[in-house]
């Protein structure tokens, strides 16, 4: 039995499965609570990471990680990834993001493991144990994610044309290495990638 704990938009095969047994957790699909005071969401693993952002932004807040399928993949996908997105330069990948989950054992068992609270952690840290595990150790059936205030500044973006990846590498080093700026995301695309 494999959890399908996503919507099947992996780029990277992780939604291959032969012989096998899916549960499909897309019906798993509600927003159970946001706090806005300790900044964290509690949803079911089939929430939509778009619908997610949506309704957090009702409150101001956003989820940071974007994985480029963010209009469709769900938040138990992305967990059992560990995806990333174009805005982990800025913020970090899935794991970074995630603060305490309720699981499913292979025995039947269900544990939860974290906390939501970013200060509460003692112990062994078992939530990222299963961040990215690809739903071999359990089904992750609710998840506390950290959330973050919209930003305020206004947002700016600049195309940079560079001849060669020595400049590039130059170039990110330099941005990188300036104190107070952080871009949120960097992109790069090749001669070639342009030209298609």
């Amino acid at each position: 039995m494999v959890p399908w704990g996503g919507a099947g938009t992996s780029l990277t095969g992780a939604v291959s499965c032969d012989g096998c047994i899916l549960i499909d957790m897309r019906g798993m699909n509600k927003i159970l609570e946001v706090n806005t005071v300790d900044w964290y969401v509690r949803v079911q693993p089939g929430v939509i990471l778009d619908d997610l952002n949506r309704e957090l932004n009702k409150y101001g807040f956003f989820f940071p990680p974007d994985p480029a399928s963010h209009y469709m993949c769900t938040v138990g996908g992305i967990i059992a990834t560990d995806a990333g997105g174009m805005r982990a330069v800025k913020y970090g990948t899935v794991k970074d993001w995630v603060l305490a989950l309720k699981v499913v054992l292979p025995s039947g068992d269900v544990i939860k493991v974290g906390e939501p609270l970013r200060k509460n952690r003692a112990g062994y840290d078992l939530v990222h144990l299963f961040v990215g595990s690809e739903g071999t150790l359990g089904i992750i059936t609710e998840a506390w994610l950290r959330i973050m205030p919209l930003p305020r500044k206004r947002l700016r973006a600049f195309i940079a044309y560079l001849s060669d990846m020595e400049s590039l590498a130059k170039f990110v080093y330099e941005v990188r290495s300036r104190g107070g700026v952080i871009p949120e995301l960097m992109e790069y695309m090749d001669y070639y990638s342009v030209r298609l």
